[in-house]
């Protein structure tokens, strides 16, 4: 009786041990990642994409990420949803693709650019312009525009990256994620840039 209740215990403790060492799979570190994003969890940000390819061009919340900011970020992302449709998996690399849908951006940032060029020529021929106070216009102008219900959506398919780091797999972020998890925020950044 002793042998078969210590048979019991190793057995126990094997399937124990095996399932607490289980990683978790591509499909899972993209539904996590994703839900990170969507609720602002940096430290769960951390832990499923690549924090080697996070640089600072490609700094999803930026240096200077604040309360303020956080409220925007948070509109950005309140609407985020995806779907997964298929995961290839060789070795130590993994493609998710994945459909993306969030605020269309280049609606909102069109109606951004009109409006505040608007409040920026209200302040012409004023003899001190309150730069703080004009900042604060601006943003309460984009997190207006980012809080209506009837936005418009964007859907984006996307080949999601990912690649096995230390016996994990981590999403690799790069411009063409950031830009279908944001709504196509950086295709607008790059056009007024250009």
């Amino acid at each position: 009786m002793k042998k078969i209740i210590l048979l019991f215990i190793s057995t126990l403790l094997i399937f124990t041990l095996v399932a607490c060492s289980s990683k978790e799979t591509p499909k899972e570190v993209v539904e996590k990642g994703i839900s990170a994003i969507k609720n602002l969890d940096l430290i769960q940000i951390q832990k499923y994409f690549n924090a080697d390819e996070i640089s600072d061009e490609n700094d999803v919340f930026g240096q200077d990420f604040d309360v303020e900011n956080a409220e925007i970020f948070a509109l950005m992302t309140k609407n985020l949803t995806y779907e997964i449709i298929n995961v290839n998996t060789n070795d130590k690399v993994a493609t998710v693709e994945t459909k993306i849908t969030n605020i269309n951006m280049a609606v909102i940032m069109k109606d951004f650019i009109t409006q505040a060029l608007i409040l920026a020529f209200e302040q012409i021929g004023e003899t001190e312009v309150d730069e703080e106070e004009m900042q604060k216009q601006m943003e309460d102008l984009l997190i207006e525009l980012l809080s209506k219900e009837d936005n418009e959506m964007i859907t984006t398919e996307v080949d999601i990256e990912l690649n096995e780091v230390d016996g994990e797999w981590k999403i690799d972020l790069n411009d063409e994620l950031i830009n279908a998890l944001f709504g196509g925020l950086t295709s607008v950044v790059d056009e007024i840039q250009d």
